[in-house]
């Protein structure tokens, strides 16, 4: 099927329609004209096969004694010799073509055309040398030696695009799929998401497909299509924490896409594409998560594996941040809380710096891993779970946060110490939690 390029000016084309071939004659034009995928052809010397006809004002009054000069730029050469008309009448090759940058063409005009009638071009096969674009340069000269040298002596004289090379395949993150997305309901220990009844949720976005009207090394064939271009059953693989999912990931999807496996890490799912895959459009994550464990904030990054036959000679680069799952409201760590009943005695205390009051809720992780969470108001001492305004907590011991979470299940390990996730319903960046020791004998005092 030949290819076309369709001008604006030419509205009684359907919209699905591929243009005829490029006419500079009418304007506006539709540029660029061709474009070529960088993606599936050679870096160098890369053979175009075209049959397109390009066309444009001869500029000038023309006779059979006027020449044409074609110079294409950035190295590109005919590997077969091109066809012209000049003002409906064909021409004959004086200089130039096979093996050469340019063609220089006799014009077979037995008497004086007009400016407007068209110089049409067909060419016949073309090699680029690299993947830098490629223009015809359009000179028409009144003696051989003037269009042989080159020089400025030109009648008229115009340059027009034929083809560039661009990335045909879009593989990126949704418009916003970065942004914060507080999915994860600090109110349900973090074991499901906000605003949800169930234990999944839609979030992040992925785009996946070819952009229109390009095509490969075969300028005078079909544009390529998703297949052509990333082969059948291709598969994209979603990484991230889905430390919370059930096993081999069951139920989650990514645009539609059934999950068919979870790594051991639970780091990692796969989504295989169908046998003739179609586009994705801001395609969102949903991840199901079991309801019993918590789930972890994190960002999900995206992986093509490329599938049977491919065009496309390298994966793209995985997308970064396509999906972002943090939790509701503020969040705070501390990384090192000293052993219960140790040499030193380890406090904690917890500061509201916005203007709304909230639910503080506390993660207890041990040495091996394993976590409880827990209100505030759980821990001895506290009276209520919610933290005023401006306001902050008692000294909270180290032992009674980890007799909370012991209420819990959760026991020591290793060395006896604890990491601890601090939730609060207020606003992100105004929770604070410090940490201080002394000694027991009162010689020491630090913060952290």
């Amino acid at each position: 099927m030949k290819k076309t390029l369709l001008a604006v000016a030419i509205t009684a084309l359907s919209a699905n329609a591929f243009a005829a071939n490029l006419d500079y004659t009418v304007s506006p034009v539709v540029t660029p004209v061709n474009t070529v995928a960088k993606e599936v052809v050679a870096a160098s010397n890369i053979a175009l096969t075209t049959t397109d006809t390009v066309s444009w004002p001869t500029g000038f009054s023309v006779t059979n004694q006027n020449l044409v000069r074609l110079d294409l730029t950035n190295g590109a050469k005919f590997t077969a010799n091109p066809t012209m008309t000049v003002a409906g009448v064909a021409a004959t090759i004086s200089a130039g073509g096979v093996g050469a940058t340019y063609v220089i063409f006799q014009a077979g005009v037995a008497t004086s055309g007009t400016s407007a009638a068209p110089v049409v071009l067909t060419l016949a096969g073309l090699t680029a040398a690299t993947q830098a674009d490629i223009t015809i340069g359009y000179k028409l000269f009144s003696t051989q030696p003037d269009a042989v040298a080159n020089n400025a002596n030109t009648v008229a004289a115009g340059t027009f695009p034929y083809a560039k090379f661009a990335n045909g395949l879009v593989f990126s993150a949704a418009a916003g799929a970065a942004t914060a997305s507080k999915q994860i309901d600090v109110t349900a220990e973090s074991k499901k998401f906000a605003n949800t009844t169930v234990t999944s949720n839609a979030f992040g976005g992925l785009n996946l497909s070819v952009n229109a009207n390009t095509f490969g090394s075969n300028l005078s064939g079909a544009a390529l299509t998703l297949t052509n271009m990333i082969g059948t059953t291709a598969v994209l693989t979603v990484s991230g924490s889905f430390n919370a999912a059930a096993a081999a990931g069951a139920g989650s999807t990514l645009a539609g896409l059934a999950a068919t496996s979870l790594d051991a890490g639970k780091t990692a799912i796969t989504f295989p594409l169908a046998a003739a895959p179609v586009a994705i459009t801001g395609g969102q994550l949903i991840y199901v998560a079991t309801g019993t464990t918590a789930i972890a904030p994190s960002l999900f990054n995206a992986k093509l594996t490329l599938g049977t036959g491919a065009q496309v000679t390298t994966a793209p680069a995985d997308v970064t941040s396509m999906a972002n799952l943090a939790k509701t409201g503020a969040s705070d760590d501390v990384d090192l809380a000293l052993k219960p009943g140790g040499v030193y005695s380890n406090f904690v205390r917890i500061s509201n710096k916005s203007t709304i009051a909230g639910n503080v809720y506390i993660t207890a992780i041990n040495d091996a891993g394993a976590s409880a969470t827990f209100n505030l108001g759980d821990v001895a001492g506290q009276t209520t779970s919610v933290l005023g305004a401006g306001a902050s907590t008692t000294q909270l011991t180290i032992q009674n946060i980890f007799n909370a979470a012991a209420a819990k299940g959760l026991a020591l390990s290793g060395e006896g110490k604890l990491r601890l996730v601090v939730d609060a319903e207020i606003t992100e960046g105004k929770l604070d939690v410090q940490t201080y020791t002394v000694s027991k004998d009162a010689n020491s005092f630090a913060t952290f």
